[in-house]
């Protein structure tokens, strides 16, 4: 009767120490599961956190508004042709500049003993007070031809003069206002605004812009010409 008492205290022992370490494994499961959660979890909203920002930034750098012609609702683009009547040089009839900016910066040269110059499209305006705005059918080409007006007035300045000698494509040292142009968009954007050569001799003149194809007009202001 003994044994059988001992025995059964004996296998109680047992089972109350093996349910003891199962619970016990069970616990730190359970806090070891906890703990990965919660790093995940943190992971989680860290990135999510990074994300959003990019985003706001993203958004900050592509929403640049556009800049407009004073007085106008014309949105300014590069490569913009701007004629105007206000000025004439000796041999020619008006006046011409390419746009080679964002902002409006217009470069041209305006007649004999004056520089090939970049200005900005309020001093254009101030010395222009009728002026067509014409534009070219490929925003492509038209940045090219402003990125290479560009280039041109900044290599070129108090090197070049006005004149109306050389051919159309030759530009290293004389120009006028137009040949500007014509040549901007030929060396440029890779278009022959008329059809004609570099090699051309004849005189391009402002107001041949007005009607040439491939340009449009798509502002003004002052009055009609």
């Amino acid at each position: 009767m003994k044994k059988t008492k001992l025995l059964t205290s004996f296998l109680f022992l047992m089972i109350l120490s093996i349910f003891s370490i199962g619970m016990a494994s069970a616990e730190t499961t359970t806090y070891a599961e906890q703990q990965s959660v919660e790093s995940r979890a943190s992971d989680f909203k860290s990135n999510n956190t990074v994300i959003t920002e990019q985003k706001d930034e993203s958004v900050g750098i592509f929403a640049i508004p556009d800049e407009y012609y004073p007085g106008t609702s014309t949105p300014i683009r590069v490569g913009d042709v701007l004629v105007t009547n206000s000025t004439s040089s000796k041999g020619l009839t008006g006046h011409a500049g390419i746009v080679t900016d964002a902002g409006g910066s217009v470069v041209s040269i305006s007649g004999y003993r004056k520089p090939l110059e970049k200005i900005s499209i309020s001093e254009w305006k101030s010395r222009n007070q009728n002026t067509k705005i014409m534009r070219y059918t490929s925003s492509g080409v038209a940045s090219k031809a402003g990125a290479w007006a560009a280039s041109y007035q900044k290599n070129y300045v108090g090197v070049v003069e006005y004149g109306l000698i050389n051919t159309i494509g030759s530009y290293e040292k004389e120009t006028y206002c137009s040949k500007i142009v014509w040549d901007a968009y030929y060396f440029g954007g890779g278009v022959s605004v008329d059809g004609h050569g570099p090699f051309w001799s004849g005189i391009y003149g402002p107001y041949h812009f007005l009607n040439e194809k491939g340009f449009t007009l798509a502002g003004s202001w002052g009055s009609n010409f």
